[in-house]
């Protein structure tokens, strides 16, 4: 299945939010508890990608946001979604960025549920081959050895989708574990021939001419990175999910006026990484990068097929029910709150 965002598609994204925060319902608030309407906020425990996929929370905390609307926040930075979702589904983690599988995977065992999503980043996830290996297509990595951070959204819809597109199937090619922020590495020390990954770490390696793209993720995944949160938790404390919606819609809304300054933010934290890049290559990376909180129309189907392949495989038993696990009332909420 091929998705689309047209210059129009990324503008509607964006407006989303303002054409339905005045026509979803409060009932969520209603249905909970009444000990729970103006309980006082609560320390809330973030775990968020310290790289791209988890920008909006770097800014948010960068920013001062989240301090602004009277949270505290004790934050902690993963290298992916799979290490956030599992100390999320380990009780030590209460709202965290999660990609799509890993979120579906903590879905179907009944215990996460989406206040947003983060972002649509098909086109910051891109295959790349090291210089001089002689890969020039998908279909030239059969014998060959990938770097990829298993268990991950890219290594996913690699294996599901653009692996079996060129007529490979996982027995062709090897498969090794790299972390995302170690791929580049590995393929200077030429370790494996190709790699899984995503921005900045593609520019980097392609400016160093350590690698050169073979294909973006685009066209066969939206590619969501989901604001999850443990069900007990938004259950618990519903103004405090909506509080820290508040703050992070002001992190959004820095990405669509400011860019520069997401942008600024963004080379700090790479810089703080030791990576040397720079101010332009940083914000062509951030505008590859759709970042709204709002679950587009596409969003539940989408869920629907992934986590039917997930079943298929036997990774997870059940496919949840979309419109049971992307809650849609705290952030309109948030946004009534901010009007």
């Amino acid at each position: 299945m091929t998705y689309r965002f047209s210059r129009s598609r990324r503008n509607a994204l964006h407006a989303l939010g303002a054409l339905t925060a005045g026509t979803l319902a409060t009932s969520w608030l209603a249905t909970l508890p009444r000990a729970a309407h103006g309980a006082a906020l609560q320390p809330v425990r973030l775990g968020y990608q310290y790289h791209l996929w988890g920008a909006p929370a770097v800014v948010a905390l960068k920013k001062g946001f989240f301090a602004a609307e009277g949270l505290t926040v004790d934050d902690r930075k993963f290298a992916s979604g799979v290490d956030t979702r599992n100390a999320m589904v380990g009780g030590a983690i209460d709202i965290g960025t999660v990609g799509i599988t890993p979120f579906i995977v903590g879905a179907s065992r009944g215990e996460l549920v989406a206040l947003a999503t983060v972002c649509y980043a098909g086109k910051t996830a891109l295959v790349m081959a090291r210089s001089g290996s002689g890969v020039k297509t998908i279909s030239d990595l059969r014998g060959k050895r990938i770097a990829s951070q298993v268990g991950s959204t890219l290594d996913d819809v690699f294996k599901k989708r653009i692996g079996p597109e060129a007529n490979l199937t996982e027995k062709d090619y090897q498969i090794i574990n790299v972390k995302f922020s170690d791929q580049v590495s590995a393929l200077a020390a030429g370790s494996v021939d190709a790699m899984l990954n995503l921005e900045p770490f593609c520019s980097i390696a392609e400016e160093r001419k350590l690698a050169v793209p073979l294909t973006d993720y685009f066209k066969y995944d939206l590619i969501p990175n989901m604001l999850t949160v443990n069900r007990p938790f938004v259950e618990k404390h519903p103004e405090t999910c909506v509080a820290f919606l508040r703050a992070w819609l002001r992190a959004v809304e820095l990405f669509a006026k400011q860019p520069q300054e997401a942008a600024s933010i963004m080379l700090g934290v790479y810089k703080e990484g030791g990576y040397e890049i720079g101010d332009a290559l940083v914000r062509r990376v951030i505008d590859r990068l759709v970042v709204t909180p709002d679950f587009i129309p596409e969003l539940p189907a989408y869920m629907n097929s992934q986590a039917t392949a997930l079943r298929d495989a036997k990774r997870i038993q059940t496919v949840p029910d979309a419109a049971a696990v992307l809650l849609k009332e705290p952030l309109a909420n948030a946004r009534a709150k901010r009007s």
